[in-house]
């Protein structure tokens, strides 16, 4: 075991990862160096950082001193930054890794993709694809036969029933529910504890039970 294992954002979300990653590191030893890595704009090479006991290194630093040989997970919360850093990481050369917690069930059916984060209490059932660098967290249910696609982010206490198709890079807010066979675009963001009953396509604002589309994600944010 000699490889480091970098989190890619030192916020909030950076900090619940790099607990899931200790956690899977005291199940079965992987790593045994953690750093955090924030864009070389938001610290200068040579400051000393420290994070719960990880240390803070920009991008920049992180390259000149890891070279290729470097694990990392993207800690993002914005799915337009996930998709800028999952290019950025894979143009150096970076190991992309998937934590899922160990205590969460995945059946032989169901195919996780790189740079995957499942976290605590989540639950994923039966025939299920979770494309590259997508974001489940606590509480979430993901029913048989469903798709989320690259860099979807589901936040807390979602819940997809079967057959839902999640496109890339689109938003879940906390507490949201998609009926059965629903499909919903990329690149769109579904608010807080709303319910979709229906299809919604790629780029849109949705909000409310049931879910009706606010305004076109002209800059693709949610934050």
């Amino acid at each position: 075991m000699n490889r480091t294992l970098a989190i890619y954002g030192a916020g909030g979300l950076g900090r619940e990862i790099a607990e899931l990653a200790k956690q899977i590191n005291d199940e079965t030893p992987k790593w045994n160096e953690f750093i955090f890595i924030v864009d070389s704009e938001y610290i200068k090479d040579g400051d000393k950082k420290i994070i719960n006991d990880i240390e803070v290194i920009s991008f920049d630093n992180a390259l000149q001193r890891y070279g290729k040989n470097l694990d990392i997970v993207i800690a993002l919360g914005e799915p337009v930054a996930r998709e800028k850093v999952a290019k950025k990481i894979e143009t150096v050369g970076w190991t992309p890794v998937t934590l899922i917690h160990p205590d969460v069930h995945i059946p032989e059916s169901t195919k996780i993709g790189k740079g995957v984060v499942i976290q605590r209490t989540a639950s994923v059932s039966c025939n299920v694809t979770i494309d590259d660098y997508a974001l489940i967290q606590f509480f979430v249910h993901v029913a048989h036969d469903c798709f989320i696609g690259e860099g979807g982010v589901l936040s807390p206490a979602c819940t997809l029933a079967g057959g839902v198709h999640i496109g890339k890079y689109t938003f879940l807010g906390m507490n949201c529910c998609v009926i059965q066979k629903v499909s919903i675009g990329d690149y769109t963001v579904i608010g807080m504890s709303s319910s979709v009953y229906k299809d919604i396509g790629d780029e849109y604002v949705a909000i409310g039970n049931p879910a009706r589309i606010l305004k076109k994600n002209e800059d693709k944010k949610v934050f």
